[in-house]
């Protein structure tokens, strides 16, 4: 939290109150770096975070970590500008990927560092926060925890995509008898290495459930993987292997020419972007490129060549992969097609019900099994808003709630939108056939992924579908500091409203249904990166055009633009007047 039109900002903790400029709910990776630069910028600021887990972390906290959990990102590119990340063993490295439990070390140690007043980001954060309701009396946001309330006059919300878990429906799962639970807390578990436990279901298509599967391949279990019939179909994974001077694919995607061979709706429009995207030469050629890496990836898997006595076929992913219709990932061991094809049974079917220590699909089969797994995916975190809330705050409200009138706007701001995507990018005028999966909701409505158009008092960090996760928290936790320091010049609001509009045709066009929602911009990272520092007027990290356009875009470069921001606005001179602690 912090204050742009006032000289102080209050915490207040029970009966007890404390000056305070800044408070972020939740220390996700995105509230970490978000406190983080607001020190920077207000290096006096007493600042206080909620967690709502008793660690830090969020995703990468120590509690959620198993042996099969990776990366999707790559050393060197997966880190904060201000603190080089040490290089995980090769033992724990592929291609540069590594296993996750170097991110948790990492942030451990980027929390514990002390500031000049020998302070750590960690003896600010306050943890075990449940919070039950977000809501704004006289000017002030009151967040509620448990009969607590923490009170301030602007707030960050950094709860992020992955907080809480969805399970699905199974009917029976009081006769089950073992043990049923979600990716998100498998960690805690013994399953892998209990005696008693032979026979596994997971359920679920994406990386978390991949993880899962080769796990217990490799412990010697008897894993059943269910991939439901009514969502978008098999995932896609790839090995994220490098050509030429790249060590992996995810360095290759860090450079701007490659970042900008895709359609971006952040992408500048000059000579060459109009020659990829709307030159029939270009679009032929870029065409060709992404065929060739669609199937490169399905021969590495090998979906009709392998042994499919266990239905190993039933993997292969229905749209390609440039469209991501659904979730994917990465993989991180040479043997891994190889264990699934040979150890694993695939059912593309839905559970009807459960019995004893049964799973029963309604296609008829009956799997025996001590424990299932969910890799089921997640829902909005953001149940502590009321749908008046939702609706005034731009974020995902359920259809029927909607107003009439608020909802023909913005179906008619929509259309607008999609006409000019389909226009600027004709590629995506004409999306593949493919299994669509319907939201219940309403999309994000947030300027630049962040900002609430009627509310200048509260912004949303890392509620994005995006490649990079700690460069997007980065870059976004710079804008937000210069969004409330009043340094970022907005546009009118039916601008504002057009912006966020043809956002929203951008990722559901882009992403299909992964897009839904309206925040995927999952290729998208360093384009949007550019964009916001282009907001904020900063230069600093551009180089030479070779650099600039076929050197990856790291944290470092991202260090040199926000020590640019700090002297343009040097630390405690800006709008919010530092306070002591």
């Amino acid at each position: 939290m912090s204050r742009a039109n006032s000289r102080e900002m209050v915490l207040k903790l029970s009966s007890r109150a404390n000056r305070c400029q800044c408070s972020a709910a939740a220390e996700r990776l995105s509230g970490i770096i978000a406190a983080q630069r607001f020190l920077d910028a207000h290096p006096k600021a007493n600042l206080a975070i909620l967690e709502k887990d008793g660690d830090i972390g969020g995703v990468f906290s120590r509690r959620r970590l198993y042996d099969s959990f990776w990366t999707q990102w790559s050393h060197g590119l997966s880190e904060f500008s201000d603190l080089p990340m040490a290089r995980p063993p090769e033992a724990d490295c592929y291609h540069d990927f590594y296993r996750a439990k170097y991110t948790t070390d990492y942030l451990h140690e980027y929390c514990g560092r002390k500031d000049g007043r020998g302070r750590t980001l960690r003896d600010r954060m306050i943890f075990n926060v449940n919070i039950d309701s977000v809501k704004k009396v006289d000017g002030l946001w009151n967040v509620c925890s448990g009969g607590r309330t923490f009170t301030a006059p602007k707030v960050l919300i950094a709860s992020g995509l992955c907080s809480l878990a969805k399970m699905p429906s199974l009917p029976g799962k009081d006769r089950f008898g073992g043990a049923i639970v979600h990716t998100e807390d498998f960690g805690e578990t013994n399953i892998m290495a209990a005696p008693n436990i032979t026979k596994l279901v997971v359920l679920g298509a994406g990386k978390s459930a991949a993880d899962v599967v080769y796990e217990g391949a490799k412990s010697g279990k008897e894993v059943h993987w269910v991939i439901k019939t009514t969502g978008t179909g098999p995932s896609f994974f790839a090995s994220g292997k490098g050509k030429g001077p790249f060590k992996n694919a995810f360095e290759a995607a860090h450079t701007r020419f490659v970042a900008t061979l895709g359609p971006s709706i952040f992408n500048r429009v000059n000579i060459w972007t109009k020659f990829v995207q709307r030159n029939w030469l270009g679009r032929w050629l870029v065409g060709k490129l992404l065929a060739q890496q669609d199937q490169a990836i399905r021969m590495e898997a090998d979906y009709q060549g392998r042994d499919n006595a266990k239905g190993f076929d039933q993997l292969e992913y229905e749209t390609p992969f440039f469209w991501q219709n659904g979730p994917g990932g990465l993989i991180h061991h040479d043997d891994f097609w190889e264990t699934i094809s040979s150890c694993v049974h695939i059912q593309r079917d839905q559970v009807r019900s459960l019995d004893r220590n049964l799973v029963q699909l309604e296609g008829g089969a009956e799997l025996a099994c001590d424990a299932i797994i969910c890799g089921t995916g997640w829902i909005p975190s953001l149940r502590f808003f009321d749908n008046e809330q939702l609706l005034q705050l731009g974020l995902p409200m359920p259809l029927e709630d909607e107003p009439s009138e608020v909802a023909d706007r913005w179906e008619s701001l929509l259309q607008d939108g999609d006409r000019h995507i389909c226009s600027r990018f004709p590629l995506l005028a004409n999306p593949p056939k493919h299994s669509h999966r319907g939201v219940s909701t309403t999309t994000y409505r947030l300027y630049h992924g962040m900002a609430p158009i009627n509310d200048d008092s509260i912004l949303f960090m890392n509620h994005l579908n995006t490649g990079n996760k700690m460069l997007a928290a980065e870059v976004q936790a710079m804008w937000a500091v210069a969004y409330f320091d009043k340094q970022i010049t907005l546009p009118s609001r039916e601008d504002m409203e057009r912006s966020v509009a043809t956002w929203v045709a951008f990722s559901r066009r882009r992403y299909l249904s992964n897009g839904g929602l309206g925040n995927a911009i999952n290729f998208e990272t360093i384009t949007y990166a550019d964009a916001l520092l282009d907001d904020m007027g900063l230069a600093a990290h551009k180089k030479s055009w070779w650099q600039q356009w076929f050197e990856p875009f790291r944290p470092s470069d991202l260090g040199k633009a926000w020590a640019e921001y700090l002297q343009k606005h040097p630390p405690g001179q800006s709008s919010i007047e530092d306070a002591g602690s």
